[in-house]
């Protein structure tokens, strides 16, 4: 597989990542199938990790639906600043270093705010498929902005958030192995770069 594909490959990784916490049960386990398909594009290992999800989600269906009630009830925070912040002013000034990534690729953060994990993945994701595209252009300047702000958005703030989610997610459920799947694709993507 060239560079190209293992790219398209984690961005929609991010992309599908992005949706579980939305979702019922029944829906991770149609887009889990999704998943296992496109992890073998990538690692073998977040292949094993999508399939373990997978078997969770088997053995207890209802484990989704309790991850996300937790979180929607704020017992799990899905923030970026709840795990990299001290204190409330630097939660607030954490959100709005967020939001100018945003900003700066031209995407406008509905219904969550912007350091909500859900986001920051889709973003992430439209930045690898921006990386693609200007690759193929030519434009290595463009190139080189993308990654950038790909790298200090994933080790700043998503890296600390997914690496909190799931120290508090627990064992058993399939957003833990989703999300070390998305963490080991990142981390691969951020060793070969």
């Amino acid at each position: 597989m060239n560079n190209k594909e293992k790219i398209i490959a984690i961005a929609s990784l991010l992309n599908i990542a992005s949706k579980i916490f939305k979702m019922k049960s029944s829906e991770v386990k149609d887009i889990l199938s999704s998943m296992k398909g496109l992890s073998k594009l990538l690692d073998p290992r977040i292949e094993e990790l999508l399939e373990t999800a997978y078997s969770k989600l088997l053995e207890k269906p209802e484990a989704v639906d309790e991850v996300n009630t937790r979180i929607e009830m704020g017992a799990v925070s899905p923030y970026a600043a709840d795990y990299i912040a001290l204190n409330d002013d630097r939660r607030i000034y954490v959100k709005v270093e967020v939001g100018e990534y945003y900003k700066l690729h031209g995407v406008k953060v509905r219904g969550e705010m912007p350091d909500h994990i859900a986001p920051m993945l889709e973003l992430l994701s439209l930045l690898l498929i921006k990386r693609v595209y200007l690759e193929e252009r030519g434009d290595t300047m463009g190139v080189k902005r993308c990654m950038e702000d790909l790298e200090k958005l994933y080790a700043g703030y998503v890296k600390p958030t997914l690496e909190g989610l799931i120290s508090n997610l627990g064992v058993e459920t399939p957003h833990r192995y989703i999300l070390e799947g998305v963490m080991m694709a990142l981390d691969s993507l951020q060793a070969n770069s």
